[in-house]
């Protein structure tokens, strides 16, 4: 099981930096403001960082450290977002299924490595039995994004980047109730992540 985690987090970290890297090129500096790029971001992180203590843990025998765990679900947490969104809320004013989730570099960044972290992370990877501490620990840079992007669009510093993040075109509580519902629902992701590996593993 070891070698096949170890194959699936090293194809995160490909997958992403493939994605980041075109990414990157195309819109420069900014487009770290899109929560997909970050999270992706994060799961070049942790996919590399998993990868190296399934090497290591190969060749050993120990345990995956504490910290190679908490940074992939916490990736997890916000690559699953990440997926959800862009298939339910950006797909459809997208043009549909095709350009929202696979067309061009969206195929890395939407699709495949949301999908690949979700299912290493549930039955593939060693993963200790997790708490609600550690929900609220992977929670945390969603609410960080939220807080801080939501305070650039009040400020008028950016617009968007998501048509749901776009205050100034649409009524305060409209405004609040995507914010409180994505976050909410990310919160209540991650716990509901945590009871599925706590249940498989």
């Amino acid at each position: 099981m070891y070698v096949i985690a170890l194959i699936c987090n090293l194809l995160i970290f490909l997958f992403g930096l493939i994605g980041c890297i075109r990414e990157f090129r195309r819109e420069g500096i900014k487009i770290t403001r899109y929560y997909t790029f970050d999270s992706n971001v994060l799961g070049i992180i942790a996919g590399g960082l998993m990868s190296v203590e399934l090497f290591r843990c190969l060749l050993t025998g120990c345990e995956i450290s504490a910290v190679a765990q908490t940074m992939k679900f916490m990736s997890v947490v916000c690559l699953s977002l990440t997926f959800f969104v862009a298939l339910f809320v950006l797909s459809p004013q997208m043009g549909g299924f095709y350009s929202g989730m696979i067309h061009n570099n969206l195929i890395f960044v939407h699709t495949l490595c949301p999908l690949l972290a979700i299912v290493s992370f549930l039955f593939m990877d060693p993963i200790s039995q997790l708490n609600l501490s550690m929900v609220f620990i992977a929670w945390i840079p969603t609410v960080i994004y939220a807080i801080i992007i939501v305070i650039l669009n009040v400020l008028k510093v950016l617009e968007g980047p998501y048509p749901f993040l776009h205050v100034y075109k649409q009524p305060w509580y409209v405004s609040v109730g995507w914010a409180v519902g994505i976050v909410g629902a990310n919160f209540l992701y991650a716990y509901l992540m945590m009871v599925l590996q706590n249940v498989i593993d």
